[in-house]
C-alpha cells in the first residue's frame, strides 16, 4: 500500500512556535483530530485500520483503537498534560514511556491474555500522542517550509516529507529541555479546516498521511525491540499480539 503518493487523506494539525517557544493553546475547535469524519466514523479509528489492518485481527484492532479513543477523551492525560502544557516534551515522554511500558507487557503476551490487553492498550495509548503531534503541532509547517527552502514553493511532494524522529526528539528534550517544535499555526483538524494547499496537497491530507505512515511505523519499532529483547521467544509473542484472543473486558491491573 502507497504511503507517499495518497491524495485521499484525512486530518490532523497546526502551529507556528519555532524551537523552544511554549505551547500558548489553540482555539478548541483547533486542537486535535476531530473525533468523528465527515461520514460519521472515528477519524483516528480508519488511520489505524489504513495502517495495520493487515497485520492484526479485527479483535485486537479494536481494542487498540478503543484505547487511543478512550486516551483522547481524557482530558488530564490528553488535553491538558499533553498538549496544554508549556511545551511539547510531555508529548515526546509520553510516547517513550508507553512504548517501555508496551515492551513490558509484551513479556508474556504469549501466555497471559490479561498481559496481551494490556500490551496492545498500551501501544493505542501512545498512538494517541503520535498522531495528535502531527495535528496539534506546527511539524508539517516547519517541515514543509524546510522542503520549500529545498526544492522551491510548490515543488515539493509533500508526502515524502520525513517522520518525526521521537528519539532525536527524546534526546534533545531531555539535554535542552525542549523540542523545536510548538503549537499548530495552520489548521489541519479536517478536511474543510485544513484544505488550505500545501503544493500538490493540503495540510489536512498531509498531517493524516503523515499519522497513518508513523502509526505503520510504531508497529515496525515495538517488532524490532521485542525480537531485540526477547529473542526466539518474539515469534510467539509476536503471533499472539497479532492474531490471538484478547479479554473483552479490561483485566485487573497495576496501572
Amino acid at each position: 500500500m502507497k504511503r507517499t503518493t495518497r491524495h485521499n487523506h484525512g486530518l490532523l494539525l497546526t502551529a507556528a512556535c519555532l524551537a523552544g517557544l511554549g505551547w500558548h493553546g489553540a482555539p478548541e475547535s483547533a486542537r486535535a483530530f476531530t473525533s468523528r469524519d465527515s461520514d460519521g466514523q472515528s477519524l483516528h479509528g480508519k488511520i489505524v485500520r489504513e495502517a495495520l489492518s493487515s497485520t492484526l485481527n479485527s479483535t485486537n484492532l479494536d481494542l487498540i483503537i478503543k484505547s487511543l479513543e478512550a486516551q483522547a477523551r481524557d482530558k488530564a492525560e490528553g488535553e491538558s498534560k499533553l498538549f496544554g502544557g508549556p511545551s511539547l516534551k510531555n508529548v515526546v515522554l509520553f510516547v517513550d514511556r508507553e512504548q517501555k511500558k508496551v515492551l513490558n507487557y509484551a513479556a508474556d503476551a504469549d501466555v497471559s491474555p490479561a498481559s496481551r490487553y494490556h500490551c496492545l492498550k498500551h501501544f493505542g495509548e501512545l498512538l494517541f500522542a503520535v498522531q495528535d503531534f502531527y495535528s496539534r503541532s506546527n511539524y508539517v509547517e516547519v517541515e514543509s517550509e524546510k522542503m520549500a527552502g529545498k526544492f522551491g514553493k510548490g515543488a515539493f511532494d509533500p508526502y515524502s516529507i520525513d517522520l518525526a524522529d521521537w528519539n532525536r526528539m527524546n534526546v534533545t528534550q531531555k539535554q535542552n529541555g525542549f523540542i523545536p517544535y510548538g503549537p499548530a499555526s495552520q489548521p489541519k483538524e479536517s478536511a474543510d479546516q485544513g484544505k488550505v494547499a500545501l503544493a500538490n496537497s493540503t495540510y489536512f491530507k498531509t498531517a493524516r498521511e503523515l499519522a497513518v505512515r508513523d502509526t505503520s511505523r510504531q508497529w515496525e519499532i515495538i517488532e524490532t525491540l521485542i525480537k531485540n529483547r526477547y529473542h526466539d521467544r518474539s515469534v510467539t509473542i509476536l503471533a499472539a499480539l497479532k492474531q490471538a484472543s484478547v479479554p473483552a473486558a479490561e483485566p485487573d491491573s497495576l496501572d
